[in-house]
């Protein structure tokens, strides 16, 4: 199943304790990687075949305690905000704006944080769940103005994130709903600076895949051939320039699959 390459399973490393109480510290790389296991866990719980909001819900409480031993952080807890969020959603409880907006407002702090990623592309989802279930008061948005700049690595990140999204939603979505609606949040985010070979490959990639969704041969094949194009103009001083052989790969097996000339 798709999902499973994503789930992390690493041991815990104990809190510290000092007189009783535990010591503020930063987690751990492996702390971190627990705890985004739990969170994932939990997306993956939340969909078919396992449709199971009480077990998500679980896991988004594992995650919660692993967070409770460390320094307080804006971008965990807005993704563990996110987690309870999502289960109430899900499960039509009321208390899931007061989660989205938590999140929000925890995402927005986040900004400035070199280890947060996501941020945008997460406050246009919770943007949209908050007009949805008609949530009451204001939240933090999404910071799409055009910047005038070359995208950074966490720019870069970002979109990697919401193209991988789409692995999932093809496999969930057959009216293709919400694979098109990933794919308009990565050319909202791309819109926010200068264009590169490497961000286009990332946005032709989302967009080819949404038309495989939509069963549309012929466009996919033309996206794919974009994505070929601009993966083969980059050089070694571009940044993304380490995924080219494998972005190159995986355009020719999906070509390949589709039958494209």
């Amino acid at each position: 199943m798709i999902y499973r390459k994503y789930l992390a399973l690493i041991a815990a490393s104990a809190a510290l304790v000092v007189n009783g109480a535990a010591l503020a510290a930063p987690p751990t790389k492996e702390d971190i990687q627990q705890l985004q296991g739990h969170l994932t866990t939990a997306v993956v719980s939340l969909h078919a075949p396992a449709n199971d909001p009480n077990g998500a819900r679980q896991q988004c409480t594992e995650a919660q305690k692993i967070l409770r031993r460390f320094d307080s952080n804006n971008f965990w807890t807005a993704e563990i905000e996110m987690c309870f969020a999502q289960v109430d959603d899900f499960q039509k409880r009321p208390s899931a704006c007061g989660h989205y907006v938590s999140a929000a407002d925890n995402y927005a702090k986040a900004r400035n944080d070199p280890q947060s990623r996501h941020i945008e592309s997460s406050l246009l989802i919770i943007g949209r769940s908050h007009v949805r279930l008609k949530c009451k008061g204001a939240i933090a948005g999404p910071q799409l103005e055009a910047t005038g700049r070359d995208p950074t690595g966490k720019d870069i990140n970002e979109l990697m994130g919401i193209t991988l999204r789409m692995d999932v939603a093809a496999d969930m979505d057959h009216n293709a709903q919400s694979s098109a609606q990933i794919c308009m949040d990565a050319l909202a985010i791309a819109g926010r600076f200068n264009p590169t070979n490497y961000v286009t490959a990332l946005l032709e990639e989302c967009l080819a895949k949404l038309e495989q969704a939509r069963k549309h041969k012929a466009e996919a094949c033309g996206h794919y051939a974009k994505v070929t194009e601009n993966y083969n103009a980059m050089t070694p001083t571009q940044l993304g320039y380490k995924n080219v052989a494998y972005g190159l790969e995986q355009a020719s097996k999906a070509r390949q699959k589709l039958g494209c000339k």
